[in-house]
C-alpha cells in the first residue's frame, strides 16, 4: 500500500507541474506567444533552405523542366506547371522559383492559421499546428519541386486566408478573394486529382447553408470533382496545347501490367491486341509506373486501356494479385521509399548547393 501511496503522489506531482506549466504557459504575453510563433516558423522557414534549396528535382522534376525549355507540352503531367515554370525560367534558375513558392505556401499557410489560433485563445492548437509542418513526412516532401507538392501547399495556403477570413465572421477583401481563387485553380489543374483537394476548400469558402446538409454537400461535391476532371483535358489541349501522351491512361496500364504479373493472367489484355505473360513480365517493376508507357513496353503492352471499369473487373477478379502488386509498390518503389531515403539526401544535396536527382534508386 505504501508503494502505490508514493506512485500516487509522484503522479500527483507530476500533474501538478505540468498544470503550473499550462498556466505559466498562459500566462505569457500575448507579443511574446506572438513573437514565438514567428521565430518558429522562421527557424523552419531557414532550415528548409539550408537543407535543400533551390528545391530537391527528380525525374518528374527534370522532365517537366524539359518541356520547359523546350515549349512543347504533353499532357503526360498536367501542362500548367511546366508552362509556370517557362515564365518563372525568365526571371530564375531551374526551380528555385518553385522552391520558393512552396515555401511560402507550406509554411505561409500554417503560419497563418497558428496565428489565428493564437488569437483566438487556443495557443496551443497554433504551436501544434505549426509542429505538423516539421513532421518528418511532410517536411522532406514539401522540399520536392513536385507538382503534388504544388497542389497540396496551393490548397492549405488558400485555406489558411480562408479560415482567418472565415473566423472572424467578415467577408475577404476582393485581393484577398483573387489570390484565393489563383491558388486553387492552380491547385485543381496543376494533378489529376486535384479536383478532391481543392473542391472542399472551395466549398469551405462558400461554406452557406449547405455545410448542415451532409448529403446534399457530398452530392455537389462529387458533381464538381466529376466536372472539374472532365475539363481539365479540354484545357490542356486547347489553352497549354498539350499534346496527347497517354497520361491519362498510365495509372490503369500500370495496375493491369501489375495485376497481370502476379495473377499470371493476361486476358485483359485480349482487346488491345494481346500481350504475352513474357512481356507483362519484362515491364513489370514495382516502381513508379510511369515508366512502361515511357520505354519499349508500350509496344508490348500498349499505351490504351480498356478503361476505369474493364481494369476494374479484371481487379476485382484478382484482388489478392492486386493487392501484391500494389503492397510491393508502396515498399519498394513507392512514395514510402522515396520519402525514406530523402530524408539524408536533400540535406546532403543542399548543402552541396546542387540540384539533387533522389529517385528512390540510392543514394
Amino acid at each position: 500500500m505504501g508503494d502505490i501511496g508514493a506512485g500516487g503522489r509522484v503522479s500527483e506531482d507530476r500533474t501538478s507541474a505540468a498544470k503550473k506549466g499550462r498556466d505559466l504557459f498562459d500566462r505569457l504575453p500575448e507579443s511574446s506567444v506572438s513573437y514565438a510563433l514567428i521565430a518558429f516558423a522562421s527557424i523552419a522557414v531557414i532550415s528548409s533552405f539550408a537543407m535543400a534549396y533551390p528545391g530537391v528535382m527528380t525525374e518528374d522534376s527534370f522532365n517537366q523542366y524539359k518541356e520547359a525549355v523546350s515549349g512543347q507540352y504533353k499532357d503526360w503531367f498536367p501542362p500548367i506547371m511546366a508552362r509556370l515554370w517557362s515564365i518563372f525560367l525568365v526571371f530564375t534558375p531551374v526551380g528555385s522559383a518553385f522552391f520558393v513558392l512552396h515555401m511560402a505556401c507550406y509554411w505561409g499557410g500554417l503560419y497563418l492559421i497558428a496565428d489565428r489560433l493564437r488569437d483566438m485563445g487556443h495557443r496551443g492548437m497554433a504551436f501544434a499546428t505549426l509542429a505538423i509542418g516539421i513532421v518528418p513526412s511532410q517536411w522532406v516532401t514539401s522540399l520536392f519541386i513536385w507538382k503534388d507538392v504544388g497542389m497540396a501547399v496551393t490548397a492549405l495556403a488558400a485555406f489558411a486566408i480562408l479560415f482567418r477570413a472565415r473566423s472572424k465572421g467578415r467577408s475577404m477583401p476582393k485581393w484577398q478573394g483573387v489570390i484565393v481563387a489563383t491558388l486553387l485553380a492552380y491547385s485543381v489543374m496543376v494533378r489529376a486529382n486535384g479536383p478532391f483537394a481543392a473542391i472542399p476548400v472551395i466549398f469551405y469558402a462558400f461554406h452557406a447553408p449547405i455545410a448542415r446538409r451532409p448529403i446534399l454537400t457530398a452530392t455537389l461535391g462529387l458533381v464538381a470533382i466529376v466536372f472539374a476532371v472532365g475539363i481539365a483535358t479540354p484545357i490542356n489541349r486547347h489553352v497549354f496545347a498539350a499534346k496527347d501522351a497517354g497520361g491519362r491512361f498510365a495509372l490503369l496500364i500500370y495496375d493491369m501490367v501489375g495485376t497481370a504479373h502476379f495473377a499470371r493472367d493476361t486476358a485483359v489484355f485480349d482487346k488491345m491486341g494481346g500481350a504475352s505473360l513474357a512481356a507483362v513480365d519484362r515491364c513489370y517493376t514495382p516502381q513508379l509506373g510511369d515508366g512502361i508507357a515511357h520505354s519499349k513496353c508500350q509496344d508490348e503492352v500498349g499505351t490504351r486501356s480498356p478503361g476505369a471499369v474493364g481494369v476494374a473487373k479484371f481487379v476485382l477478379r484478382h484482388p489478392l494479385a492486386y493487392a501484391q502488386h500494389r503492397l510491393l509498390h508502396w515498399c519498394r518503389g513507392g512514395v514510402g521509399t522515396i520519402i525514406t531515403r530523402s530524408i539524408i539526401s536533400p540535406i546532403r544535396c543542399g548543402l552541396a548547393r546542387n540540384i539533387c536527382c533522389c529517385s528512390g534508386t540510392g543514394f
